[in-house]
């Protein structure tokens, strides 16, 4: 399925630069509860067979198609809704099915029905997270224990009351993220610290601080294209431990950079996006262990195409290769490569808003940017960084307010293209509007008063849309 989004974007920044480390801009669409998702704390992301995008929050999950939220809650009406509105994982289970891990236990949506089923063994417990392993079993994690289980074979073990896993001697009492190495050990992190379980051997490692971790509150964990295995911990920071001892029994750590990771996600092989807790913003970092370049994004309060939070909760790519960020309380951002890139520009005494953020037309003459928005026509001085909005308010002034068209033609006239506005004609120097409209009673006038597109031919003369 193809994702349709709509995008006019347009903003200047400036990019401050030290060493490798870049506080940079990149553009990020924006979705809230404002655009229908049910809650603007993002915990989860997936992408299943269909393309649909699933949005795990605090409050309700949200079926996303590009361009509509279908959202879903608890009911206890509804015996085949969702057993919680927390979803902490979701992932697909089979053709028809994801599983979805809540903090009321774990469901499977059949997508075909529409409806929910839940696990009996699971009800009541906070699934915090999940992992498929072979044969059809799955680790489970969740804030009191890890769980081996298979859903269809009704089978389950619990690490934390059975004989004969308890003597392993497993460390932690919430288990928070998994990842299996090539030796088939499952490393598991948790609120002291990371586990390695070789179940062929009955043998179980602890690695915490001693072995060069910044701090055993292990959040996620990360594996790279040449084999290093990175920890983030939202109490301390970013850890690796290189290739080349990850196969050892007890790997070694080094630490990489503070922060407080949330989640870890590898792009390409050589890309490490690092989302951060606690007001730290979203890392990009490129080579990470070969020359790196790091950039950083912030909320910019005056850039509407900034991240909307700077916690960050959860990252994800989808098929397309476009990214996902879902955040602590602004909801979820959408970034694409195939945006289209803007120079950056300063403009040192811009400390005003547009008129309005729906941003539908953009041109620029010698001196002035030239915004059209849904609520006004913005001039920003390229030497000043001064604003000034023009607004419909009567004779001399725009015939409506929705700008849906700018052109500047071979005599360097401005054509403003307005929504039952008409067609509007700048003048320079009164800065005041000449307004031609439509009218009944003259054949030659504009057929309609919605102007949307403006081109000049080689005769200089005007085509209006």
């Amino acid at each position: 399925m193809c994702l349709y989004r709509s995008l006019s974007v347009i903003y200047v920044f400036a990019a401050l630069a030290f060493f490798n480390r870049v506080d940079a801009q990149i553009r990020f669409e924006h979705y809230t509860v404002n655009e229908g998702l049910s809650n603007n704390h993002v915990r989860c992301l997936f992408q299943d067979d269909r393309g649909f995008i699933w949005v795990g929050t605090k409050d309700g999950l949200n079926r996303f198609d590009g361009s509509e939220f279908v959202r879903y809650y608890t009911s206890e009406k509804n015996p085949n809704s969702i057993s919680h509105n927390t979803i902490n994982v979701i992932q697909q289970y089979d053709r028809r099915r994801l599983i979805i891990c809540t903090s009321g236990g774990v469901d499977f949506y059949d997508m075909t029905t529409d409806s929910f089923t839940h696990c009996p063994y699971f009800r009541g417990k906070i699934a915090l997270t999940l992992m498929k392993d072979t044969g059809g079993w799955y680790w489970v994690g969740t804030f009191n224990g890890l769980y081996y289980a298979h859903f269809g074979k009704q089978k389950y073990i619990d690490f934390s009351n059975d004989d004969l896993y308890r003597s392993v001697g497993l460390r932690g009492k919430t288990f928070m993220c998994f990842y299996k190495d090539t030796r088939g050990r499952l490393w598991a992190g948790t609120d002291s610290g990371l586990n390695i379980l070789d179940l062929n051997r009955m043998r179980n490692v602890v690695v915490t601080t001693r072995e060069g971790l910044c701090s055993n509150f292990v959040q996620d964990i990360e594996v790279d294209e040449e084999g290093n295995v990175w920890v983030g911990s939202s109490l301390g920071g970013l850890d690796y431990c290189p290739a080349a001892e990850v196969s050892n029994d007890l790997p070694k750590f080094k630490h990489y950079m503070m922060g407080s990771p949330m989640d870890i996600f590898c792009v390409n092989g050589r890309q490490l996006w690092v989302g951060n807790g606690s007001g730290k913003g979203l890392y990009r970092i490129v080579n990470p262990l070969n020359n790196p370049q790091i950039e950083r994004y912030f909320n910019e309060p005056f850039n509407i195409f900034s991240i909307s939070d700077n916690s960050i909760e959860c990252i994800f790519q989808d098929r397309d290769g476009d990214m996902w960020i879902g955040t602590y309380a602004g909801g979820l951002n959408f970034y694409s490569q195939r945006f289209k890139k803007f120079n950056s520009l300063v403009f040192p005494a811009f400390d005003r808003r547009l008129s309005n953020n729906h941003v539908n037309a953009f041109t620029e003459d010698d001196k002035y940017f030239w915004i059209g928005t849904e609520s006004g026509l913005n001039r920003i001085d390229k030497q000043s960084g001064r604003l000034k909005v023009f607004k419909s308010n009567g004779s001399g002034t725009l015939g409506a307010n929705a700008v849906y068209a700018l052109y500047i033609d071979s005599r360097k006239r401005l054509w403003v293209g307005t929504w039952a506005g008409g067609l509007n004609l700048y003048n320079y120097q009164t800065e005041t509007f000449t307004v031609f409209r439509h009218d009944t009673a003259n054949p030659f006038s504009l057929p309609s008063n919605h102007v949307f597109a403006i081109a000049e031919d080689s005769f200089r003369r005007l085509w209006i849309g």
